[in-house]
Formats: structure tokens, sequence, C-alpha cells
């Protein structure tokens, strides 16, 4: 089993009582400023980063990175190539372990990743449009997000995302 290779900081208020928990602040752009807000190039390890198109909240849950803002979530996970497998392997596996329910499957390599991505609708008890998944493949390992929004011209934003993933050869900063 691939392992994480992320380090995911949790915030947790401990102790507070509802008169001392601390309110949640929108912003104008409808972001939880008592939360951290993330945009631009944003290192997700050493050895990822992601251009984001805008500002988002971070925070992480279940193990998996969280950006979110009103409409659209990302969960994100980076994996090792803990087994030194080509990228076409990796990617025959993702492609081969999906539902069979997958729609709108796309794959490009373009610089020294494969990408891959598919849509696939769920059972939900909201108005949310089919969920994006997408896979950027590269030596280091790669990472899988998940994407979720609820007007569907947001799925050009999330194929947008996946394609600002990018594999960095250094190591020297982590995720702030």
């Amino acid at each position: 089993m691939r392992a994480l290779q992320s380090l995911l900081i949790v915030v947790i208020f401990v102790g507070c009582s509802d008169a001392t928990a601390p309110q949640a602040t929108e912003t104008p752009n409808g972001l939880d400023s008592n939360l951290p807000i993330v945009e631009g190039t944003y290192r997700i390890d050493p050895h990822w980063t992601v251009d984001l198109p805008s500002k988002f909240n971070q925070r992480t849950e279940e193990g998996s990175l969280v950006l979110w803002k009103p409409g659209l979530t990302i969960w994100m996970n980076v994996w090792k190539n803990d087994k030194d497998e080509t990228k076409q392997a990796r990617l025959d596996s993702f492609i081969a372990s999906r539902s069979q329910l997958a729609y709108d499957s796309k794959t490009d390599s373009s610089g020294n990743l494969l990408r891959h991505s598919y849509r696939l609708a769920e059972a939900a008890d909201d108005t949310r449009e089919p969920a994006f998944y997408g896979f950027a493949i590269g030596d280091s390992g790669h990472v899988q997000l998940a994407v979720y929004f609820n007007n569907p011209d947001v799925n050009e934003v999330a194929q947008q995302i996946l394609s600002n993933v990018a594999e960095q050869k250094s190591s020297v900063n982590t995720r702030q």
C-alpha cells in the first residue's frame, strides 16, 4: 500500500465553550478568515506544487489536504512511487480500478507528467454536479484529486487545477 507522503497539520480548538469558540468571519469572497487562506503557487509537499486560480481556505481532514471556497471543494493526497513503477503502469492501474460508471475520461502527457481525469455521478443528498477525479503522475509519485462543485461551469476550473499540478525536482521547502 502506498504511504502518504505529505505531513498534514490539523489545528484543533480544544476546550472552547460556545461563548469562547472562535466565530467564523467571512471575507468578501466567502472564505473563513479564521482558517488559513492560500493562493497562487501552493507547495503541497516537497515534491509537488499547484498553481491555484484564486484564494481557498485550507484544512486537513481524514489525512487529506482539503482546499475549499464556496461552491468548490478539492480533496488532495500525495502518494509516493514506493514500488518504483513507471508512470504508464500506475496510470493503467488507476484506469483498471476506477468505477465502470466513470465518464468524460481524459488522459494527456505534458512536460514530465501523465495526467488522467474522469467524472463520476455519485449518490448525494444535495445538488452537487458529478465529481471530478484526477491524477497527476510523476517520477516521485502522484497527486490524487477529488473535486466537488455545484455549478457545471466549475468543471473547467477543476480541469485547470489538475493541469496546474507540477512535480518539483528540489525538496527544499515544505507546505506552509
